[in-house]
């Protein structure tokens, strides 16, 4: 079992503050410069997946029984964001239900929206 006080533990921190304090200052580590681009999408990315949660959350909220009708405004207001989904199904009355995970929508009228949850036969 190791000490707090042996040469180990004594050295990390000093160790990950000095790696942290390069990585924040965007300096040279490694003989290379820190790519920003990769950070910028690394984000990006966890802000999509954040927004397509919530999303999904929300949907779960209002459909506990597998098919429910709702006021678009409610899902607004709670902040629901319509441009990200995970995949659509299109219908053969081309019906474009569109999915966050398992929980779809369709908007009905320009005030409602149908929250269903994916069957199997919408396999592709």
């Amino acid at each position: 079992m190791t000490h707090l006080s042996s040469k180990r533990f004594r050295r990390t921190p000093l160790k990950f503050i000095s790696i942290l304090f390069i990585v924040v200052l965007g300096l040279q580590w490694m003989g290379g410069p820190i790519d920003t681009y990769a950070q910028a999408s690394a984000q990006l990315i966890l802000d999509i997946n954040k927004t397509l949660r919530k999303n999904r959350k929300i949907l779960k909220q209002f459909n506990p029984e597998g098919k429910t009708t709702i006021r678009t405004e409610y899902l607004v207001k709670l902040g629901f964001d319509f441009r990200y989904h995970t995949h659509s199904y299109t219908t053969k009355n081309n019906n474009n239900y569109r999915f966050c995970y398992e929980y779809g929508y369709l908007r009905i009228e320009d005030d409602k929206t149908l929250i269903v949850n994916w069957q199997p036969y919408m396999e592709s």
